[in-house]
């Protein structure tokens, strides 16, 4: 399935985390648990979180009991944010995607069109926090026991 707008891994690992996270905001969650819950790879949960713990999106604490949890209410927390931490700042942009000498035109509509649209999303991802997605998430399916991938196919 093919659509215009794609996630890479890395900011998917962000935000379904941090969605669990907000969700339950009491649970400490380890990589593993989340790895396993969204079924992505440990070791890329494990980087992810790292450049949140470094961010201060969230907290990692060590030892038995350790793990990761949100650092600041999820009330405070935007998509924006997560966004940029994981990918970077979004950029406002209205370059044309080819070369300037073979643009048809001196402000390429393509590239002006694409750049409304990135407004458009930057704007909602800094309007919408982390409590907000929560109240949407079924804590059922969060709670429940991964799918078997067997009867996904």
């Amino acid at each position: 399935m093919h659509t215009i707008f794609r996630l890479s891994t890395a900011l998917s690992i962000g935000f379904h985390s941090t969605m669990a996270m907000a969700a339950i905001p009491h649970r400490v969650w380890t990589a593993r648990q989340l790895a396993k819950r969204f079924g992505f790879s440990h070791v890329h949960v494990a980087k992810v979180m790292g450049r949140l713990v470094r961010t201060g999106l969230i907290v990692s604490t060590r030892g038995r009991h350790g793990g990761i949890r949100l650092a600041r209410p999820p009330q405070e927390v935007t998509l924006l944010h997560i966004y940029e931490t994981i990918e970077g700042p979004i950029l406002p942009s209205s370059a044309c995607f080819l070369n300037p000498r073979f643009c048809l035109s001196d402000r390429c509509p393509l590239g002006e069109h694409m750049a409304a649209v990135e407004s458009q999303l930057r704007d909602l991802f800094s309007r919408t926090t982390l409590a907000h997605m929560a109240k949407l998430v079924r804590l059922e399916k969060l709670l429940d026991d991964v799918p078997s991938l067997e009867n996904t196919a």
